[in-house]
């Protein structure tokens, strides 16, 4: 055990240092070619920032990977080979820009390539239905991780505690690949925030939240969480809880206020009224909502470590409890809202994103 151990704290260093590197070599990068995220009503920033961190991400993330590649199996490898392909498509979306429906039919593909490395869900006994609900998992969890990117290091320390809690996971279950993984998205993403936390001097962009949303959906797929079919359905869904759970309150919010008409229209509708911007609009700094929302996931996150050798039926109570908190937290916020009256701030508009 001690060698698998040493083999993920060597890569969690390595993912770290490299990012750590990377980071400000690819702002100087973004900076000469342009791709800067401009202030705006719905962009609070200062000054014009560079978006480009996502590459600085991926390459703390694979680096330590390919070092220890003799450790992986082929579905991790797929698992890189799709990332590079993900980041690649944020990277074009980030400088010039793409559709909303190109990235959807792009990702259909390596989703499609991903279930020949046997990156699938195993839900049903038809190829073609796991393949589905497999999209459906990894295209929700890469647009709700896009959402989640709205104020500085809420995404990536978002990342950070779920990587820790799929490593912890992975160590009870003696998934030591899938460790690699974890430990490698720990150490990328803690060395971002360095320079993406409460003052920012880079943001994700699209690629890195792309990415990242990417690698905690096929980490949620393909980690055997547990032998118990709803056990392990239901730990990765309670690492991504938060996450999850504000996109589909937001998009259900908006349509059904009449603020979207459509679902595309209330996915691609970019304002600042998910749950980090609320939590401001009733007094808390940006800092503070950030943390809160970090202490809401490790707590959850939490819950989901300790399933293992729980009930499947504990796996729903814990469900039911993750529900529970978010409709706490929401019916909070809603009545402070109405004490102070309308607060200004919550708007938005159309933005293509996945």
């Amino acid at each position: 055990m001690t060698e698998p151990l040493t083999a993920c704290g060597k890569t969690f260093g390595m993912a770290l240092l490299v990012t750590l590197v990377a980071t400000p070599i690819v702002r100087v990068i973004a900076e000469k070619i342009g791709a800067m995220d401009h202030p705006g009503k719905t962009k609070p920033h200062a000054r014009p920032t560079a978006r480009l961190g996502g590459l600085a991400v991926f390459l703390g993330f694979t680096a330590p990977l390919l070092y220890n590649i003799d450790l992986l199996t082929g579905k991790q490898l797929g698992i890189l080979l799709g990332g590079t392909l993900v980041i690649a498509i944020g990277l074009v979306d980030d400088i010039w820009g793409l559709p909303a429906t190109i990235k959807l039919f792009l990702l259909l593909g390596i989703t499609y390539l991903l279930s020949r490395y046997g990156i699938v869900l195993t839900l049903f006994h038809n190829y073609y239905l796991n393949l589905l609900f497999t999209l459906i998992w990894i295209t929700g969890v890469v647009s709700a991780f896009n959402a989640s990117d709205t104020m500085d290091g809420l995404a990536s320390g978002l990342a950070f505690i779920a990587g820790f809690a799929y490593m912890l996971v992975a160590v009870q279950t003696y998934q030591w690949a899938w460790g690699l993984l974890a430990c490698a998205l720990m150490g990328s993403t803690l060395a971002f925030l360095r320079y993406n936390y409460n003052g920012a001097n880079i943001f994700l962009g699209d690629s890195g939240s792309f990415f990242l949303g990417y690698i905690l959906a096929t980490l949620g797929v393909m980690g055997e969480w547990s032998t118990h079919p709803i056990k392990a359905a239901v730990i990765p869904i309670l690492i991504l809880g938060v996450i999850i759970l504000d996109f589909l309150y937001t998009i259900s919010k908006r349509y059904l206020e009449g603020t979207t008409h459509t679902i595309k229209e209330a996915i691609t509708y970019h304002g600042v009224d998910h749950l980090p911007h609320r939590l401001v609009a009733i007094g808390f700094s940006r800092r503070g909502a950030v943390l809160l929302i970090y202490l809401v996931s490790l707590v959850i996150s939490i819950g989901a470590v300790t399933l293992r050798n729980s009930r499947p039926v504990d796996a729903l109570l814990l469900l039911f409890q993750l529900l529970l908190i978010f409709i706490v937290v929401i019916r909070l916020v809603d009545l402070k809202r109405a004490e102070t009256g309308h607060v200004p701030g919550l708007l938005g508009t159309k933005k293509e994103t996945l």
